[in-house]
């Protein structure tokens, strides 16, 4: 996606922009959509997005340091967002836990299999993360400059870790 599709990336708005809420009938999220949105809180991601482009949501944060939560409307075939952190709606892959979220520890829900690229990268306040016995695939980058994480708990069952950082 190109900067003039993102109105907001003009004369410093994007700097400016705390909140986001997509209205039903958007599909998708392109590329690095909210680049630069530094003050930017939370999303409001509708039922109908099934598609959620580089630098976003999965890694929509490194942009954005202040993002605490996502917020998937009930009823998406796509994503589930539970205290904040943004899932597949199967409940199967952990997509992102957001870059400022508030607590200091972090259980992936037993029902995770793969954890995306990414997922917890500069989680500032993270201290301790556990990852249960489910999980098989854990993406690249995973804990990338998690700058106060001390502890992480990773199943024996565990098949590969790529570029475990």
């Amino acid at each position: 996606m190109d900067d003039y599709s993102r109105p907001w990336q003009s004369e410093g708005i994007s700097s400016k922009i705390k909140h986001v809420v997509m209205e039903e009938g958007i599909q998708g999220i392109g590329d690095f959509s909210f680049v630069s949105c530094t003050e930017l809180i939370d999303f409001q991601i509708p039922t109908t997005v099934t598609y959620m482009g580089e630098g976003c949501g999965s890694n929509q944060s490194d942009y954005c340091p202040k993002v605490e939560t996502f917020n998937v409307a009930p009823g998406s075939t796509h994503y589930v967002s539970v205290d904040g952190v943004l899932y597949s709606a199967d409940m199967t892959r952990l997509v992102r836990v957001p870059q400022n979220y508030p607590a200091t520890e972090f259980n992936v829900p037993d029902s995770i299999e793969t954890v995306d690229d990414e997922a917890f990268k500069e989680c500032s306040n993270l201290q301790k993360v556990t990852i249960p016995e489910n999980v098989k695939i854990i993406d690249g980058f995973l804990f990338f400059d998690c700058k106060n994480l001390t502890e992480i708990y990773l199943p024996a069952s565990l098949g590969s870790a790529s570029q475990f950082q």
